[in-house]
């Protein structure tokens, strides 16, 4: 949620970019409603991401690499079109190119969900 988080900050910044206010507050304002979720604990890719890796010792995978984009987005939130999500027992970490980790100067979210892109 964290990569969807940035994503939507950095869509957000490019609004600004071409002046688009409107488009640039309402990106923004999901940004801060989805950190919100992840701060209250009702994050729904966490828990999807904790019933995969309590499946890992089963099928005796130490952890397991997702990047197929809709897995992806299902595991993590992240929209964006490059990244790897690697679950391990206990966290996961998000690999994206460095693009997805820029922010804007305005409407930061109140903490860093992911710092690092770890979860």
């Amino acid at each position: 949620m964290a990569a969807t988080i940035r994503s939507f900050l950095a869509l957000s910044e490019e609004a600004e970019k071409h002046n688009d206010m409107r488009q640039a507050d309402a990106l923004a304002e999901r940004a801060q409603i989805l950190a919100k979720e992840l701060q209250s604990g009702n994050n729904p890719y966490e828990q999807r991401r904790q019933a995969v890796a309590a499946g890992l010792p089963a099928r005796k995978l130490d952890c397991l690499l997702v990047a197929f984009s809709p897995n992806l987005r299902y595991l993590s939130g992240f929209t964006g079109s490059s990244g790897a999500l690697l679950i391990l027992p206990g966290r996961s970490i998000l690999f994206t190119d460095p693009r997805y980790r820029r922010r804007p100067r305005r409407n930061p979210p109140a903490r860093s969900a992911s710092p690092g892109g770890r979860w």
